[in-house]
């Protein structure tokens, strides 16, 4: 594939109706630096299998547009403007971090990325593009020390990552240990995640057969490690992706000092309970 073939199509121009209300965050510098990061995805990270393969507009849809879809919320908007950090767990070649950190300059970014090589790929291109509000932490999420991430006000990013349960215990880790249950005047202060998912896991729906008493204990789960879901956004997608939403959730203290536990005691509940 030619690796500039991009250039002769302006996806930002194409799908701009997708982005009217977030459109004060690009301007034509923020936008070649995307289309530079898009150039290297198709003409670096694809061949490396960082990405998947695919057409050309339909990995720009999937990487570039997924990442920045959520800013359609003004709600997602204030989170990135007002977090000490952004903190991406997962985040291979470095998506949602990179597009987002491109469009918040002014904001900490902390890409976490367990694999050397996809690493080693976010730090030379963010190097190449001279992005410099981000760093990278080249480590497995359950082997983070608390110095690896500085800042209160954390926002913690799962896109594509693991299950539900799982992300947001491993996303414990991250967390301050002085962020606690806060009353109503200082929540501005607490730990948030975004999580990115194309249909809802909290409440019943048919086609995933979840039943009510599957739906209680995600809840109880939830309250346990000290998460409250405060909204689920569904976002306004063109005809070529299918449906995408994200959940906002607060962390608010957790109930049980379990958590969180140990990576082989929650793969054994992925693969034996099958958690969610």
């Amino acid at each position: 594939m030619e690796p500039t073939l991009f250039k002769k199509m302006d996806y930002f121009n194409k799908y701009k109706s997708y982005m009217e209300s977030f459109a004060n965050l690009l301007n034509p510098q923020k936008i070649q630096l995307l289309n530079l990061y898009f150039e290297s995805l198709i003409s670096n990270a694809m061949p490396k299998g960082f990405i998947g393969e695919g057409k050309e507009e339909e990995n720009w849809l999937r990487h570039i547009f997924d990442s920045i879809l959520v800013l359609q919320e003004n709600d997602v908007v204030r989170l990135f403007m007002e977090s000490d950090v952004v903190v991406d767990l997962g985040a291979g070649a470095g998506l949602p971090g990179i597009p987002l950190s491109i469009l918040f300059p002014e904001t900490e970014f902390v890409l976490v990325e367990a694999m050397e090589k996809r690493a080693k790929y976010i730090k030379e291109i963010i190097h190449q593009l001279n992005i410099g509000n981000v760093c990278v932490v080249n480590k497995r999420i359950e082997d983070i020390q608390s110095n690896d991430v500085t800042g209160n006000r954390r926002l913690i990013l799962f896109r594509a990552f693991l299950k539900p349960l799982v992300s947001l215990e491993m996303a414990l880790r991250v967390i301050p240990a002085n962020d606690k249950k806060l009353n109503e005047a200082n929540k501005t202060e607490s730990s948030k995640v975004l999580y990115w998912r194309s249909r809802r896991f909290d409440i019943s729906n048919e086609s995933l057969e979840i039943s009510k008493s599957q739906i209680q204990q995600i809840h109880l789960t939830m309250i346990e490690m000290g998460y409250d879901i405060k909204n689920y956004y569904s976002l306004k997608c063109p005809v070529e992706m299918n449906s995408r939403g994200v959940y906002l959730i607060e962390y608010q203290g957790k109930s049980n000092i379990k958590y969180p536990r140990s990576w082989a005691r929650i793969k054994k509940d992925v693969f034996i309970n099958g958690i969610n």
